[in-house]
């Protein structure tokens, strides 16, 4: 009886929620979707990338620097899944989805500044990313500093990476420490770039 009542205040919370903050579509605010149809579609991918270094799309499409933007600043819950989807879908239609072999992991950013943030967005999408391929995630860097960045890569060893980050900030050096560390392959994604 109290397991039912437990689940009838959720819904009851959620609908309530959902009253006062109804979802609307990031795009064009249509009700019902974080991302409509008719947004979603409009989404260009890149093309003509180097292999180890892919970026989904152009943080010069408005939809994509509205998506970006609200993500950043936690504005809208449940960003990090859309994220995630125009990831996945991006590489599903290159048809370079990582084999089974490949663990998923993110750009740390500095303690400091996720304690002001309250949450690593590189993360958030990483870990999203990894539910969609049933793959694990793995932590397996430390920024040290903030400027110079300088980042600390644990043991690596005869790993393949996927390394995931918003924007092409710090993946660069990001790649190289894990190779250091013994990784056979990281391979690059990032959720949106400038030209």
């Amino acid at each position: 009886m109290r397991q039912d009542f437990k689940l009838s205040t959720q819904r009851l919370n959620l609908q309530l929620l959902e009253m006062l903050f109804p979802t609307l579509c990031v795009g064009c605010r249509e009700y019902g979707m974080l991302l409509c149809r008719n947004c979603w579609n409009t989404i260009e991918f890149l093309e003509d990338q180097n292999k180890q270094i892919l970026s989904a799309c152009s943080s010069r499409q408005p939809l994509i620097r509205k998506i970006f933007n609200a993500f950043n600043c936690q504005l809208i819950k449940g960003l990090d899944v859309t994220c995630a989807e125009i990831m996945f879908k991006f590489l599903l239609e290159r048809q370079e989805l990582p084999s089974e072999d490949f663990v998923i992991s993110f750009v740390p950013i500095h303690p400091r500044r996720q304690a002001i943030q309250g949450f690593n967005p590189n993360e958030a999408i990483a870990r999203e990313f990894a539910k969609l391929l049933n793959m694990p995630t793995l932590t397996l860097l430390k920024k040290t500093r903030e400027k110079p960045n300088v980042y600390k890569a644990c043991d690596s060893e005869s790993l393949k990476i996927l390394l995931i980050e918003t924007s092409l900030t710090e993946i660069k050096e990001c790649a190289e420490a894990l190779k250091e560390a013994g990784a056979t392959e990281v391979i690059c994604l990032t959720f949106a770039r400038d030209f």
